[in-house]
């Protein structure tokens, strides 16, 4: 079986991650999905960036979902010693996409409005296409997103902060989907949530060891920040 290939943020080795720029410099190695980030702004637009305040991208001292949406289109994210790409709205990334689909990655809230941005996101599904997924590390979103979308779209990440056992998780969650980061993911335990009939894919996987593990893992995707590399490998230059 041929895992499927997930763009982690575009293409950020050749562009500013979570960017239109990014996103469309992943389409020409035919990813299956681009993954985003995204946050909810003051006032409720969506964006798409992953960190949740602003210091590494724009070094502004600032949280994204403090400011209005006028305010993000203003600034400018470093890439390299250039500041060049604006902070992109969720309906940007989407029209830019060409018609892959994203995986949407719902931010934790900063000012616990973590359900805001799980309405706010879902009321624009509509706008993305139908085989977009939607993935967070809250439990409360995952869980006000099964409330809408067939539970295969719907999926929970777990890594190392959430102890060795975080990965059951994923095994009790009704969402079928399991994104497990590649430090805790070992074939026992992606073993274990295929038992329980979730697909599992592993973040990220980058270099060409890395991608033969997560093929060795049998992962069913492949989150990457080199969607050529992976391209090469594991499709074999498709």
């Amino acid at each position: 079986m041929t895992p499927t290939i997930i763009a982690h943020r575009g293409a950020p080795r050749l562009r500013h991650e979570n960017t239109v720029a990014a996103v469309r410099a992943a389409l020409p190695f035919a990813p299956d999905f681009v993954e985003i980030d995204v946050h909810a702004t003051a006032d409720g637009a969506v964006v798409v960036h992953h960190d949740a305040d602003l210091r590494r991208s724009a070094g502004i001292d600032a949280f994204v979902e403090d400011l209005a949406l006028e305010r993000l289109r203003t600034l400018r994210l470093a890439f390299g010693t250039k500041s060049t790409e604006p902070v992109a709205t969720l309906e940007d990334v989407a029209w830019s996409s060409r018609g892959v689909p994203l995986v949407v990655e719902l931010k934790a809230s900063c000012r616990g409005r973590d359900l805001d941005l799980a309405d706010a996101v879902l009321a624009r599904r509509p706008l993305l296409h139908p085989a977009s997924v939607f993935i967070s590390f809250e439990a409360a979103i995952v869980e006000r997103a099964l409330c809408t979308l067939d539970p295969g779209r719907v999926g929970l990440i777990r890594n190392r902060e959430y102890g060795d056992n975080g990965w059951r998780d994923a095994v009790a969650s009704a969402a079928r989907l399991a994104v497990l980061s590649k430090t805790i993911a070992t074939p026992e335990r992606v073993a274990a949530l295929h038992a329980a009939g979730k697909r599992v894919w592993i973040y990220a996987l980058d270099d060409d060891a890395e991608l033969e593990r997560g093929l060795a893992l049998r992962a069913d995707g492949i989150i990457t920040n080199e969607p050529d590399r992976a391209a090469r490998l594991v499709r074999h230059d498709r």
